[in-house]
């Protein structure tokens, strides 16, 4: 059995997988361009998916709020 603390973290992941979609960085993506297209700020989008910075690498996973 696994100690409480991991079984939190997991559920938690779990949640925020529910609560939100994955969506992966193609050729030509800019943090802009994924916000824009799914009706959020680019602000919004780099804090859920603490970002320091508007690089994004091709094949990166970015969470998405559904």
């Amino acid at each position: 059995m696994q100690p409480w603390f991991l079984q939190q973290q997991q559920a938690l992941y779990l949640k925020s997988l529910i609560k939100n979609k994955i969506y992966i960085v193609k050729k030509g993506d800019s943090l802009w361009k994924i916000a824009n297209s799914n009706n959020i700020t680019v602000d919004a989008l780099k804090k859920l998916n603490n970002l320091a910075t508007n690089l994004l690498q091709i094949g990166q996973s970015l969470k998405i709020p559904t």
